[in-house]
């Protein structure tokens, strides 16, 4: 079976004054029901995260990265990292933005007339910073989070988000496939300044 890898870059999105595209300009936030992960699970990811973000690593264009701090956990990001690996697997999409369909939470509570940003999922699940993403998908095998790390440090966008010192917070979640599904798991993790 040969595997299909594919995963998109995402920068650093910072947006200010940003509208909810609510009618009455009033935002009303509420986060993602997503489903609780172990300690276990949090400390697994953090580990391969902080682990890579440990030694000093070339980029690709963007140039060498010093060893930098390692990330701390942070539920809000987790939550809107669950939300968009469930729309991606719901949707059958690959791609920063939300579907903008009925699986893409963020942009049915915020009433946005397209698909949501990393940024509206990040603020509709509490987290009101800055928010990097990177997503990996898969489908025949490389499921595991040390896949993704793998796949996201040959990528040189994906690679700056994981050594960027400007982070603080990381949520990280996989949402596994179906028989129906495009791919086998559907990883987002989500950065915070």
């Amino acid at each position: 079976m040969m595997l299909k890898i594919l995963a998109l870059p995402m920068a650093i999105v910072i947006v200010a004054g940003c509208s909810s595209g609510a009618s009455d300009g009033a935002i009303n936030y509420k986060p993602f029901n997503a489903p609780p992960i172990s300690t276990k699970l949090k400390d697994k990811y953090l580990k391969g995260i902080n682990d890579t973000r440990s030694v000093g690593r070339k980029c690709g264009d963007h140039g060498y990265y010093r060893p930098a701090s390692p990330l701390v956990w942070n539920d809000n990001l987790y939550r809107s990292s669950y939300e968009h690996s469930w729309d991606l697997l719901k949707s059958n999409t690959l791609s920063h933005n939300g579907s903008g369909t009925s699986s893409d939470w963020s942009a049915r509570v915020l009433r946005l007339s397209v698909g949501s940003t990393p940024q509206d999922r990040g603020e509709n699940n509490g987290y009101g910073r800055s928010v990097g993403e990177n997503i990996y998908v898969a489908k025949g095998g490389h499921l595991d989070i040390e896949d993704a790390i793998e796949w996201w440090l040959q990528s040189d966008d994906h690679c700056r988000n994981l050594m960027s010192r400007d982070y603080k917070a990381i949520g990280i979640a996989k949402v596994n496939g179906n028989s129906d599904s495009r791919w086998d798991v559907y990883w987002t993790g989500n950065f915070g300044i």
